[in-house]
């Protein structure tokens, strides 16, 4: 049985959706202002970072089994780019987190037998995200006011290497076959792309728009970018050439598309439109990839953040924040990835976030 975490950033909680029903089965109380949650690969720890510690959920029974304090982290990410990955095998979690913003980053490597922070690795300056190889032997950083990716050997927790990108690089992700690593650059308007092999920068592409979250088709041959255009307040989705390292198509979306999810068959792109003040949206667009075109818009809750799939990939789930109001909307979709339909609005605590699925 598969489970939804989702964190609760007012009300320093999680809460654990059943997705067989869609509805609450518990509120787990965490440390104050959780955002990120990432899944161990065996399904049977969620790891929940909050202000100053990351706190270890037991699937099983969803009850805190241990509480890691790490350095208060200075930048919190506001949507797509975790900060935590683990290894495939499971051994090691790497977490984002810093003393005092604007200064160096360390990266906390935490021991997931014994739940205790390992090492610690300095990283560069206003890092944002990170994300590991999917063969597990590197772990690249993006540090934001540095623009550069500072990438470590997960054999020896040590940085082997510091790859220049462009300006106010703010999420990085892999290619599913591990060869390529894109680095998107909101203040260029460009993404970088990394050989994995010998970590040097092979291309860079001029997207016209500042990227902010990146999703790759099971076979890693097309990548989908939400951009926004600063200039002409236009939002878009970005279909790259993942192979090419070219562009090949914008689609017009909704307001201000936060995050990107692709189903696990390849088939759909579903765009998390959060909108504004100025522009309420509230929508997820999707995205037929065949054709790069519109086929949907749902309509979800106040101010959508981050999304997640089940396994199977039969429905997606969305987190309405409604930060831009007065009240929060304190929700999360459920979508139907079939029909592109709503099929369940669950309440969860204030300001739901980060949302994340056991296996």
């Amino acid at each position: 049985m598969a489970f939804v975490y989702v964190s609760n950033q007012d009300a320093n909680s999680v809460s654990v959706i059943d997705t067989k029903t869609h509805a609450i089965i518990g509120n787990v109380e965490v440390a104050s202002f959780p955002f990120t949650i990432a899944i161990s690969p065996d399904g049977q720890f969620a790891y929940v970072q909050t202000f100053d510690t990351v706190t270890v959920l037991n699937t099983k029974n969803h009850s805190v089994i241990a509480t890691i304090d790490i350095p208060v982290l200075a930048v919190i990410p506001n949507s797509v780019p975790p900060s935590i990955v683990f290894t495939p095998n499971g051994t090691f979690a790497y977490v984002l987190s810093a003393s005092v913003q604007n200064v160096d980053v360390d990266i906390s490597v935490i021991d997931t037998k014994t739940h205790q922070v390992v090492a610690t690795v300095k990283v560069g300056i206003r890092s944002s995200s990170l994300a590991i190889t999917p063969d597990g032997q590197f772990v690249y950083v993006i540090n934001g006011v540095d623009g550069t990716v500072s990438i470590i050997d997960t054999k020896t927790h040590q940085v082997i290497s510091t790859v220049m990108v462009g300006w106010l690089p703010t999420q990085i992700a892999f290619t599913p076959c591990g060869a390529f690593a894109f680095a998107l650059n909101i203040d260029s308007d460009t993404i970088t792309v990394i050989d994995t092999k010998t970590h040097n920068v092979i291309s860079t592409m001029i997207v016209g728009s500042s990227p902010r979250s990146v999703a790759f088709i099971p076979s890693g041959e097309v990548a989908y970018v939400t951009a926004i255009n600063l200039a002409t307040n236009e939002d878009r989705v970005i279909v790259i050439d993942a192979k090419k390292h070219q562009v090949i198509g914008i689609v017009a979306v909704g307001n201000n598309p936060f995050n990107i999810a692709i189903t696990p068959n390849g088939q759909f792109a579903y765009v998390v439109n959060n909108g504004s003040i100025q522009f309420p949206d509230g929508s997820v667009t999707v995205i037929d990839t065949k054709t790069h075109t519109v086929i949907a818009k749902i309509v979800v809750g106040r101010n959508p953040l981050n999304i997640a799939m089940t396994k199977d990939g039969q429905f997606a789930y969305v987190t309405n924040s409604g930060s831009e109001g007065a009240n929060p909307d304190n929700t999360v979709s459920v979508i139907d990835t079939k029909s592109h339909q709503v099929v369940a609005t669950v309440m969860t605590g204030r300001e739901p976030f980060a949302v994340a699925i056991t296996p």
